[in-house]
C-alpha cells in the first residue's frame, strides 16, 4: 500500500494497535525470584552495576529520564502502596524516592513524563503529584475528581477526569491554565501532547486541543475504542479486546485509515519500538509462554518488512528497546537477546536464573495482586534490564567497553 505523505506526516500519525492482555492470576506461591542471577553469554559484554530492591518487587519495565533511571516497585509487606525510584544511569545509585502510592495503579499511570518532571497517580485516584525529575521534590499536588489519563510536558499537566473535565496546570505550582468538557468524556480516554497539540482519544471521536487555551484545533470521527500510548510524535493506542488482531494506522492530520493489516501484536501494556520508520513490536499469541515472533512493520504502509521467531516453546516476554540499530528483548527461557534490526539475526546476551515471566504473570498470583513483568531500557551504550524480581542490571555493551 502506497503513502505520499512525507515522513515528518508519518510522525504525526494514530497507530491503534488491537491485542489482548493477559488474564487472571489463580492463587499460589512464587519462588522464582528469591535467588536472582545472571550468567553473561556474549563476549564483550559487562555487568556496570546491579540494584536490588529489598522491601518490593519490580512492578514495571525500567525506562529513561534524562540522566536518570526510572524504576516503579510494590513494598512486599503491603502491595497496595507502589512508588517511584530514580537511580542515576551511570553508577546505579539512588537518587531518590516518590513517597507511596496507595490502590492498584493501572499499568502506565506512574510512568508519566517529560524531560523536566514525572507524574502518577493511583487508579481511582483523585490526586496527582508531579515531581521534578533531578531532585524527587514536589513539583505540584493536585486534587480534584477521580483521573482517568494524564499528559505532561515541561510547562503543563494536563488531567483526564471521571465527569469529562479536561483541565491543564501550569508547572511548577499546579495553578489552573484552562479547562473544558468534551462529549462523552465520562468515560476512559488517553491523552498525549506533541507540538503544542493535546491529543485527545475517546470512543466518541479523536480530538485535537491547542496546548495553550484547549481550544478545538480538529475532531475526527473514531476509528476504533482503544487504550493508547505515544512514542516520540507516533501515537501508539492498543485495542483492549482479545478478539481483533488489527494494526491500523490513522492520521491525526486528516483522521483517515491510512492502512489496517492482521499483525496479533500481543504485548499491549508496552509501545510499539520505533525506529527509522520502522515498528518492532512481539505479535502472535505462544500462549503462556508470551508471543511467538517479533515483527517488523513500515510505519508508512504497513508492509510486514521481517519477522523472528525464537525456538519452539520459546514466547518473548518484553518490548523491545533500541539503541544502534539493534533491539534487545527478553524471552521465557530466561535469556535477553540482541535483534538485529536490518534482517531479525538474533544473539543471546545472558541467562536469568530468576524470571518471573508471562506464564507466572497469567497464572500465579504470590498473594500480592498487581503486575509483574520483563522489561528492558537503553541509552548511550547501556542496556538496563529487569526480569520481574526485585533486581535491575546495568549492562555495557561491548561497543561501550571496547572488547
Amino acid at each position: 500500500m502506497k503513502w505520499t505523505r512525507s515522513i515528518s506526516i508519518l510522525l504525526g500519525t494514530v497507530l491503534i494497535l488491537s491485542a489482548c492482555q493477559p488474564g487472571s492470576h489463580s492463587r499460589g506461591k512464587v519462588t522464582a525470584c528469591i535467588h536472582e542471577d545472571i550468567t553473561l553469554l556474549e563476549p564483550g559484554w559487562q555487568v556496570a552495576w546491579s540494584t536490588r530492591i529489598e522491601d518490593g518487587y519490580i512492578e514495571d519495565r525500567p525506562y529513561v529520564v534524562r540522566d536518570y533511571l526510572i524504576m516503579i516497585d510494590r513494598d512486599i509487606s503491603n502491595p497496595t502502596q507502589k512508588r517511584i525510584r530514580a537511580y542515576h544511569l551511570h553508577s546505579g545509585k539512588e537518587v531518590w524516592r516518590s513517597p507511596w502510592f496507595r490502590g492498584y495503579p493501572d499499568r502506565g499511570t506512574l510512568r508519566i513524563a517529560s524531560a523536566s518532571y514525572i507524574a502518577g497517580y493511583a487508579n481511582a485516584s483523585t490526586t496527582v503529584f508531579v515531581w521534578h525529575v533531578e531532585s524527587g521534590e514536589l513539583a505540584a499536588q493536585i486534587e480534584g475528581p477521580w483521573v482517568f489519563s494524564l499528559a505532561l510536558d515541561d510547562q503543563r499537566l494536563y488531567v483526564h477526569d471521571y465527569f469529562g473535565n479536561f483541565r491543564a496546570y501550569n508547572l511548577p505550582g499546579g495553578k489552573l491554565a484552562w479547562e473544558r468538557q468534551l462529549p462523552e468524556a465520562m468515560r476512559g480516554g488517553d491523552l498525549f501532547v506533541t507540538q503544542g497539540r493535546l491529543v485527545v482519544s475517546l470512543l466518541t471521536g479523536l480530538w485535537i486541543l491547542d496546548t495553550e487555551s484547549g481550544q478545538t484545533i480538529a475532531e475526527f470521527p473514531p476509528n476504533a475504542s482503544a487504550s493508547a500510548w505515544l512514542y516520540e510524535d507516533t501515537f501508539m493506542v492498543g485495542d483492549e479486546g482479545a478478539a481483533l488482531a488489527f494494526l491500523q494506522a490513522v492520521s491525526i492530520e486528516t483522521g483517515k485509515l491510512v492502512w489496517r493489516e492482521r499483525c496479533w501484536p500481543f504485548i499491549t501494556y508496552e509501545p510499539p519500538a520505533y525506529s527509522d520508520g520502522i515498528l518492532y513490536f512481539p505479535g502472535g499469541d505462544n500462549g503462556l509462554k508470551g508471543a511467538r515472533q517479533i515483527m517488523a512493520v513500515a510505519l508508512e504502509s504497513g508492509d510486514l518488512l521481517w519477522t523472528y521467531q525464537p525456538e519452539e516453546e520459546i514466547g518473548i516476554l518484553s518490548g523491545i528497546a533500541i539503541s544502534n540499530s539493534t533491539g534487545y528483548v527478553i524471552l521465557s527461557d530466561g535469556t535477553l537477546r540482541a535483534i538485529d534490526l536490518k534482517g531479525g539475526q538474533a544473539s543471546v546476551i545472558l541467562r536469568s536464573k530468576a524470571l518471573y515471566d508471562l506464564a507466572t504473570y497469567w497464572t500465579v498470583d504470590d498473594g500480592e495482586g498487581g503486575y509483574r513483568v520483563p522489561g528492558v531500557a537503553v541509552i548511550d551504550g547501556y542496556v538496563f534490564a529487569s526480569f520481574g524480581c526485585q533486581t535491575v542490571y546495568a549492562l555495557r555493551t561491548p561497543e561501550q567497553t571496547g572488547k
